[in-house]
């Protein structure tokens, strides 16, 4: 691989790739969501085309005047993405709008060591430039199951990493690779990528959960990453929840990762299998000899399916079961029940309907009424919040009988 030395040359030129890494735009376009002065952002798209990062790209439709210019990223800029996983690699190859043009993924041990792992993972890289897919890279990203210091670009103190504390991971990917290189946990970058272009598109603040071979979240603030002092705010799989619970692959007892993650999982499956509890996990583990968190989904789905071929009203949303989205939504029973859990009779209705007079007369009382109104309405601030007063007050009007003529306690 060839070094490459063409990078942006200062905050604004940055920016305005930013930008066009979501699609093409024109200058127009781009003039109304920068605080760049018309001349100054020509100047800067002018030296981006120049420097080979972008490119034209037709003229825009007009805006009532001179048709503007279109400019998208360089159609030959190439960024490789490196995913280590506890027991997998995958690499990938993306053009400037994140498209993915390549993938490689294969199984790996974390446990290894890094200069294993890593060499590994360029070797990947390697076949993809060999199979024609880039010459050089632009830039390139690491995720890792662990807490990452990110202005360093190291691991910290990583729990299922052994031998990953402090290296620098950054410097040694970036040499290999002759691109700027940036390092990260990896359940972060998943919520970077739901942040540019998944579920979480429009949302400012979200919380993005991993649950795999390890348990990870991923915070989102404002619409950046939050990291913490230490880079591990959101490594939650390793909270203790039980202090006599199992062993965690981290070396601690009771970690929620322990109980839940996919080693956990697969224990667990196991154990129901040989009990007799799911036929189709007992027939997965005397074929396999073993079972894995993806045959627990598989089992997931096959019980679920049988569920709707045994019943097909539940495959209609809000149908009849236990656990049913639409069961959610259905009224309970006691919300067509008076206060003490008794049917309230169809009669009470029609006496609302005929207290409708009673009703217009109470909303036209003499000023003196309402004085007195207001004085006993004053008294219930005791026990009812002021901005329920009105509702009450209200309630109690429609019913035909005016607050100062009840017996409610907080009219008295």
């Amino acid at each position: 691989m060839k070094r490459t030395t063409i990078r942006p040359e200062n905050v604004h030129q940055a920016a305005l790739l930013r930008l066009l890494r979501d699609g093409g735009r024109s200058r127009a376009e781009l003039g109304d969501v920068v605080d760049l002065s018309r001349s100054k952002l020509n100047v800067e798209l002018d030296r981006l085309l120049e420097l080979g990062l972008a490119e034209p790209d037709g003229l825009a439709a007009s805006r009532g005047g001179r048709r503007s210019g279109r400019v998208r990223l360089a159609r030959d800029i190439r960024f490789g993405g490196i995913d280590i996983g506890a027991t997998s690699i995958d690499v990938a190859v993306t053009d400037g709008e994140l498209n993915v043009l390549g993938h490689l993924s294969e199984p790996c041990d974390i446990k290894e060591g890094p200069a294993v792992v890593l060499d590994r993972a360029i070797e990947l890289l390697g076949k993809l430039s060999r199979d024609g897919l880039f010459t050089d890279l632009s830039g390139a990203g690491i995720g890792v199951p662990g807490p990452v210091s990110f202005a360093e670009g190291v691991p910290v103190v990583p729990p299922i990493m052994p031998g990953w504390d402090r290296y620098p991971v950054r410097e040694t990917v970036g040499q290999a690779l002759c691109c700027p290189t940036v390092v990260d946990n990896d359940v972060n970058i998943m919520a970077l990528g739901e942040l540019h272009a998944g579920v979480a598109r429009h949302v400012e603040d979200f919380l993005l959960v991993k649950i795999g071979t390890g348990i990870g979240c991923g915070i989102v603030v404002d619409s950046k990453i939050y990291r913490g002092v230490s880079g591990s705010a959101g490594d939650i799989g390793h909270i203790r929840v039980d202090d006599l619970g199992p062993v965690c692959s981290c070396g601690n007892s009771g970690c929620l990762e322990a109980y839940f993650g996919g080693a956990a999982l697969a224990r667990e499956a196991v154990a129901v299998a040989r009990s007799g509890g799911s036929p189709y996990l007992a027939e997965r583990l005397a074929v396999a000899g073993t079972l894995t968190a993806e045959d627990v989904a598989a089992a997931a789905a096959q019980g679920r399916r049988g569920r709707d071929r045994a019943d097909p009203r539940r495959r209609a949303p809000g149908g009849p079961g236990a656990g049913e989205p639409g069961q959610l939504l259905q009224p309970r029973p006691s919300d067509h029940r008076g206060r003490r859990g008794q049917a309230r009779p169809r009669a009470a209705r029609g006496d609302q309907k005929r207290r409708l007079p009673q009703v217009a007369a109470a909303r036209h009382r003499k000023p003196a009424d309402r004085a007195v109104r207001t004085r006993r309405y004053r008294g219930c601030h005791r026990r009812h919040p002021p901005h329920q007063r009105p509702r009450l007050l209200r309630q109690l009007i429609i019913v035909g009988r005016p607050p100062w003529e009840t017996n409610t306690p907080c009219f008295k």
